[in-house]
């Protein structure tokens, strides 16, 4: 063999080995590139899912605090209603204690304190109520406090009190009052 034979024959394997190492680099090439293909979906797929989760955590976040708020704001709104009736209730006190009901009322009153407290009690009203109470057994007095109407009433050995001042039977009846506007209030919605 000579040299020239010698010499193509280093060439072509020069030339196979350079072929070879050519098509093996383009073959890892793609392989990078679709690997980094997979990998830019793959990123993009799960970016993708945790924006929308965050989305709807956001939105049930602020669902959730202008529900509250709503809440709020409904709850304050009927607060006002309710405390306006009540109002309302209160400035009509005045012409009910002037009329025959009133009296109907501090005569039950009385009997029912009389009932509790036992013969020989003691029936605080107003001085404007005295000559209103239809009473045996009891001793009426003029109250030292000053209360709307009604009466308050201590037993005859003054270990037992009652208070049925007009005042306390509306602090008992404001839940009661509060329901049955709050139905209404549900009735007009």
């Amino acid at each position: 063999m000579g040299l020239e034979e010698i010499l193509k024959n280093i060439e072509s394997d020069t030339k196979a080995k350079a072929k070879q190492i050519a098509d093996s680099t383009e073959a890892e090439i793609d392989k990078i590139n679709e690997q980094s293909l997979a990998e830019v979906e793959e990123y993009k797929k799960n970016a993708r899912i945790k924006a929308e989760n965050d989305a709807k955590q956001l939105m049930t976040r602020e669902l959730s605090r202008a529900n509250t708020e709503a809440k709020g704001v409904y709850q304050s709104a009927v607060n006002d209603y309710i405390n306006d009736s009540m109002d309302s209730l209160n400035g009509t006190i005045d012409k009910y204690l002037e009329g025959p009901d009133y009296r109907k009322l501090l005569n039950k009153l009385a009997e029912m304190a009389t009932r509790e407290l036992g013969e020989g009690c003691t029936l605080m009203v107003q001085r404007r109520d005295a000559q209103k109470l239809k009473t045996t057994g009891v001793k009426v007095a003029e109250a030292t406090e000053e209360f709307l109407g009604g009466l308050r009433a201590t037993s005859e050995d003054g270990k037992l009190y009652v208070d049925y001042s007009i005042e306390k039977i509306i602090e008992l009846l404001r839940d009661s009052i509060a329901v049955r506007l709050l139905e209404k209030i549900e009735e007009e919605s």
